[in-house]
């Protein structure tokens, strides 16, 4: 049970690490002319952090659904009656 409770603890972390690196403060860091293969760096950071906090939000939700499967509270849905 505890460790289902850390998981879900650090899938929280999760949106809220995304929203404090896609603040303003942040991303004034990366606008001006600078550019990496001719890409914007402020463009790159943008889809990195993007695609970072996608790869990183399903390895939470995979191993939180595991998680609970092995708890016992798989999240099947059930047939309902007519």
């Amino acid at each position: 049970m505890q460790r289902l409770e850390r998981l879900s603890e650090r899938a929280l972390v999760v949106p809220i690490a995304a929203f404090l690196l896609l603040m303003p403060p942040l991303l004034t860091l990366f606008e001006g002319e600078g550019r990496f293969l001719g890409i914007p760096l402020l463009y790159l950071y943008l889809f990195g952090v993007w695609t970072l906090f996608i790869v990183v939000g399903r390895i939470a939700a995979r191993r939180l659904l595991a998680g609970q499967q092995a708890a016992g509270r798989g999240t099947a849905v059930q047939p309902r009656e007519r």
